[in-house]
């Protein structure tokens, strides 16, 4: 079912579809709506589609014909949106899947295989041809999943300038950190599939993700898992650190820094043997001063401050525990 005969017998079953079906599926595969997507046996393809109700679809090859045979359980029961997504989506996975495979089983460095499977499909999502420099990124992304392969199934800092991307986390750890160690519980077997945790490293910058690859990037996963684990383990660094909120901190500043409006763009908590507090500057090259009062008002609502940070639990911890400690105390009223 990964064969290139396959594959091409599938894309040529898929155009047959009438347009209606054609243009609800491919919205249903770039909005997700295909689940559970799995080979079942040597020529049965199984999935889910999420519709008006859960359709279970499943997609036969008969090798010997060369043929495609599709059945669903809505009342249309063959050539639906519902198989024409799950096709589609087959397509995506499995069939550069397979062209990855080959690529490392034989040791071959042929960057075009994996732009020659997904171009055509992103091609027909976007309902355009892909730009010069669109087909070019594809080639870059394929070398940076071999890199990704070579090195262990590891990304460096310096990874990302094969795809000339600085991302938060680039940015967080530099060229010589490595990223998004603790991001998957199983290892990305794929480009696109390790591309999902770039594209979700780009979001986290607050940048926005290629436009051409928006119908098979799906972030959202990432985002949560992530989001719970960060919660986890700030929470744990608080209880770690927890003991830095028993002693009381130095008194803040009665007057603001700078005018009102002014963009406090670094702070730091300073800890000494019997005492801490938290100093901020104006710039990069401006004198540390003690951060005044006004600079922990939004911090009232503290969980939901924090969520808008970038930086390591052990720092969200910290500032957590202070702001909480300046909010009961010298919270203005």
């Amino acid at each position: 079912m990964q064969s290139p005969k396959a594959l091409q017998a599938l894309r040529q079953y898929l155009r047959e579809f009438d347009r209606g079906s054609r243009e609800r599926g491919e919205r249903y595969a770039r909005g997700g709506r295909v689940t559970v997507l799995q080979q079942t046996s040597a020529g049965e393809l199984s999935a889910r589609v999420k519709g008006t109700y859960l359709y279970h679809v499943t997609l036969t090859w008969h090798a010997k014909n060369q043929e495609w045979e599709d059945v669903c359980s809505c009342p249309l029961e063959i050539g639906c949106k519902h198989c024409y997504a799950v096709g589609l989506q087959w397509l995506a996975t499995a069939g550069v899947q397979g062209a990855v495979d080959s690529a490392l089983k034989t040791g071959t460095r042929d960057v075009t295989a994996f732009r020659t499977q997904w171009q055509p499909l992103l091609e027909a999502m976007l309902k355009r041809p892909l730009t010069t420099d669109e087909g070019s990124f594809l080639d870059k992304l394929q070398r940076f999943f071999q890199r990704f392969v070579d090195q262990g199934h590891r990304v460096w800092g310096r990874d990302l300038a094969l795809l000339d991307l600085t991302t938060a986390e680039s940015k967080r750890l530099g060229v010589s950190g490595l990223l998004y160690e603790d991001w998957w519980e199983k290892s990305p077997e794929d480009p696109i599939s390790l591309w999902q945790f770039v594209a979700a490293d780009v979001e986290r910058a607050g940048k926005k993700i290629p436009e051409f690859l928006q119908p098979v990037t799906q972030t959202r996963p990432i985002h949560r898992r992530l989001k719970t684990e960060d919660a986890a383990a700030v929470q744990h660094w608080i209880t770690q650190i927890g003991s830095l909120a028993a002693v009381a901190p130095a008194t803040p500043a009665q007057s603001t820094l700078d005018a009102v409006g002014a963009r406090f763009v670094d702070f730091r908590v300073v800890v000494t043997a019997s005492d801490w507090k938290i100093e901020q500057r104006s710039s990069l090259e401006a004198a540390w001063r003690p951060a005044p009062r006004t600079f922990f008002d939004p911090y009232r609502q503290i969980s939901a401050s924090l969520s808008g940070i970038d930086a390591s639990p052990q720092v969200l911890a910290a500032l957590a525990i202070v702001a909480e400690r300046y909010r009961n105390n010298f919270e203005r009223g």
